[in-house]
């Protein structure tokens, strides 16, 4: 089983990113990732 872990270190990095089209992006794929593996543990 993977684990998703978001640190500060990522946050910041996250928060300093400049285009926030890609800041979205990033954001989506992590949420799509983190439903997907819920659903795959019920």
């Amino acid at each position: 089983m993977i684990e998703l872990i978001k640190t500060a270190v990522f946050e910041r990095w996250l928060t300093d990113l400049r285009d926030i089209r890609v800041r979205a992006r990033i954001e989506a794929r992590i949420r799509r990732l983190s439903c997907i593996m819920k659903s795959a543990t019920s």
